[in-house]
């Protein structure tokens, strides 16, 4: 049998389900991660933390499921909307340089005002 993964970062937790061919969950884990607030009406977030969820939700469903790697034909993902990573540092420094800043309403009037 063949199985699709489905993988959701968001601003709360990273949720992974595992799907069969008849587009049935045969496992799902989900794996919660903080939010940070330096200042008052700031948002932000830890580009890892994302990655460790991705990673430790994949490999819980893998397991709880018995699937073999092989039959899985195909990921998808989505994600949070309006956040900057800064990807250029997170590729030459192996991590990334600051948390992910998240643009809620108080964030991007902030941010006008350094910029």
């Amino acid at each position: 049998m063949r199985y699709l993964i489905g993988i959701d970062i968001g601003t709360s937790a990273t949720k992974t389900v595992l799907f069969n061919e008849k587009c049935e969950v045969v496992a799902s884990a989900s794996q919660e991660y903080p939010l940070y607030q330096p200042q008052n009406g700031w948002a932000e977030q830890e580009p890892t933390d994302w990655a460790n969820a991705v990673e430790a939700t994949i490999k819980k469903i893998m397991i709880e499921s018995g699937v073999a790697k092989e039959d899985v034909k195909g990921i998808g993902l989505s994600g949070q909307m309006h956040g900057l990573v800064m990807l250029v540092w997170i590729r030459v420094l192996s991590q990334a340089p600051c948390h992910l800043l998240l643009m809620n309403g108080i964030s991007a009037v902030i941010c006008r005002k350094w910029w």
